[in-house]
C-alpha cells in the first residue's frame, strides 16, 4: 500500500482511538507494568538500538517522535524494521512511532524454532517493558505481522487504542504443498523459523472482542 494511505489510516485511528472507553469491556488489567492507566502519556525518549529482554536476548527497536498513543508498526513476513521506513518520518511528526526487528531478523538476536504465536507475543511484551515504550498503542500489522499484533491485542486489551491490518486475511483451510513446505520452520527459506500456518490458525481461533476501538482493514 502507499505511504499516504497508511498514514491516513493510522491518523484516523489516532483521532478516534484517543477517546475510546475500555471501561465497558469488563476485562482484567494488563500485566504489563506500564499499563496501569490507558491515559498515561507515552514517553518521548527516543530509542535506537538493541534492547535486552528476558533470557539475555536482544531485540532491535527504534522509536521517534513524541505523543500518545504510540504507533507500533509490525512488519510482514521476514520484514525487518526498515519495511516501514517510507512512513516512519511522517507518522513521527504526529505521535511517537516505533518499529522493531523480530528474533532472527535484522539487528535482533537469533532464537530457536519453531516459533509460535506465544513466543512473538512474549517477545513484544518484554521489549515494550524493557524499552519503556508505554501504552496506549495503535497497532499496525502487515500480512503475517497482523496475526502477531492481534495476538498481542487479545492479551492486552486495555492497552490498545486502535488497530490497522494490511493484507491479513483468514488462514487458508487447505494450503497447497508449496506453501506448506516453504513455511515449514525447518525450511531454509524460513529465516524467522516461524511456524507460519500454525500461528495463523491459532490467532484466528483465539480472536475475541477486545473493546470498542477503531479498526481499519486494507487489502
Amino acid at each position: 500500500m502507499s505511504g499516504t494511505a497508511l498514514i491516513a489510516l493510522v491518523i484516523a485511528g489516532l483521532e478516534v482511538g484517543c477517546g475510546s472507553d475500555d471501561s465497558k469491556t469488563g476485562q482484567a488489567p494488563s500485566r504489563t507494568p506500564q499499563s496501569t492507566s490507558s491515559s498515561r502519556p507515552a514517553s518521548s525518549k527516543e530509542v535506537d538500538g538493541v534492547v535486552k529482554i528476558d533470557g539475555g536476548r536482544g531485540l532491535y527497536a527504534r522509536c521517534t517522535g513524541t505523543g500518545s498513543p504510540t504507533v507500533l508498526l509490525e512488519g510482514g513476513d521476514d520484514d525487518t524494521s526498515d519495511s516501514y521506513v517510507y512512513a516512519e518520518d511522517d507518522l513521527a511528526k504526529v505521535t511517537r512511532t516505533c518499529v522493531y526487528d523480530r528474533a532472527n531478523l535484522g539487528k535482533s538476536d537469533p532464537a530457536p524454532g519453531p516459533r509460535q504465536l506465544g513466543d512473538y507475543v512474549d517477545d513484544l511484551e518484554e521489549l515494550l517493558v524493557a524499552a519503556r515504550i508505554d501504552p496506549p498503542y495503535v497497532l499496525v500489522g502487515t500480512s503475517g505481522g497482523g496475526y502477531l499484533v492481534v495476538g498481542y491485542a487479545v492479551k492486552h486489551r486495555r492497552d490498545i487504542a486502535a488497530m490497522v491490518l494490511i493484507d491479513t486475511g483468514q488462514p487458508l483451510s487447505n494450503p497447497p504443498k508449496e506453501i506448506v513446505e516453504a513455511t515449514d520452520p525447518e525450511s531454509p527459506e524460513n529465516i524467522e523459523k516461524r511456524d507460519y500456518l500454525q500461528i495463523e490458525n491459532d490467532a484466528w481461533a483465539a480472536r475475541r472482542r477486545i473493546g470498542d476501538i477503531p479498526v481499519s482493514i486494507m487489502t
